[in-house]
């Protein structure tokens, strides 16, 4: 299964109302090894089949069990995407353990860790904790494009700045830029479960009373572009190339002078697409990332 096809069934997987998703994808492994970004890779981690990638959806009962793999099977036909279903029970008194065996601590970045609210983690000096559950909500840093935007968010310095993060998602973003110095975020999402699991979020990480979250599409809705308001230092998108394009005047138009913007959750072939309408609206490029053929640019508002 190509990455493309992986990230599609993880997002479907995630809209069917399961409990948790765990996605085991170890194709990149030989490249990373060859490129020298790690030094080592345990060995039966290497022995992994790379040619296939495991989704792991984890349901409450058999009902649910039914109807979500109707709900996979509907999507990965429709997507022409090659794919085998097996199912397995556990008892009850194992189905937490076994699903929570899955999310480690995650370093992100430099100092960056997200970390699961069960995992009893020792931060090391200068290390910044994120403090997130995996739900069904998109942003766990699991991801490529979430990843590639932290990264990018903690190479700008943010003490002091007010940051909008535009399909927030989970809030990780917004949530990273305040526990990383900024003053005050804004954050917006068009789904309402994203708009409680980012104020929940918020309140995990003890940063709720410098977030404020807002439900609706700042392309369509006015009212919301007037709550939001303009003069950011830092705008945060991790969203489809495409709305990138539609939303380029809007961004220009929100962040400050001297304003950074990071982008995110394009891929590589639609990354010029991308650019180019940012950069016709006056922004420069800074610099970019790209992981598993996706990117994610940083550009600053003459």
């Amino acid at each position: 299964m190509s990455a493309c096809d992986a990230q599609k069934t993880e997002d479907r997987a995630a809209l069917s109302g399961c409990l948790g998703v765990y996605t085991e994808n170890y194709s990149e492994l030989d490249g990373l090894l060859q490129s020298g970004r790690v030094d080592y890779i345990d060995d039966t981690l290497a022995k992994k089949d790379k040619s296939r990638a495991f989704i792991h959806i984890y349901v409450s009962e058999k009902a649910q069990l039914n109807k979500t793999a109707a709900f996979m099977e509907e999507g990965l036909l429709r997507e022409n995407i090659p794919f085998s279903l097996k199912t397995r029970g556990f008892e009850n008194e194992d189905w937490e353990n076994s699903w929570k065996s899955f999310h480690k601590p995650l370093r992100v970045g430099k100092r960056l860790v997200v970390c699961p609210s069960w995992e009893n983690f020792s931060p090391e000096a200068g290390d910044v904790k994120i403090t997130l559950d995996p739900g069904a909500c998109f942003g766990s840093g699991q991801d490529e494009t979430t990843r590639l935007c932290m990264e990018m968010i903690e190479e700008t310095s943010l003490n002091g700045k007010r940051v909008l993060d535009l399909g927030c998602g989970s809030g990780i973003l917004a949530i990273t830029a305040l526990l990383l110095g900024a003053e005050k975020a804004y954050a917006t999402d068009i789904n309402p479960d994203a708009v409680s699991a980012a104020k929940e979020n918020a309140e995990i990480n003890e940063v709720s009373q410098r977030l404020k979250v807002f439900l609706g599409n700042v392309l369509t809705d006015e009212r919301l572009r007037l709550d939001i308001g303009e003069g950011y230092d830092l705008i945060c998108a991790n969203i489809a190339a495409d709305v990138h394009v539609a939303m380029a005047g809007l961004y220009m138009s929100m962040l400050k002078k001297g304003g950074v913007l990071i982008v995110g959750g394009i891929k590589s072939p639609l990354k010029k697409k991308a650019q180019k309408a940012l950069e016709q609206k006056g922004f420069s490029l800074v610099s970019q990332k790209e992981e598993g053929g996706w990117l994610s640019l940083c550009l600053e508002k003459s």
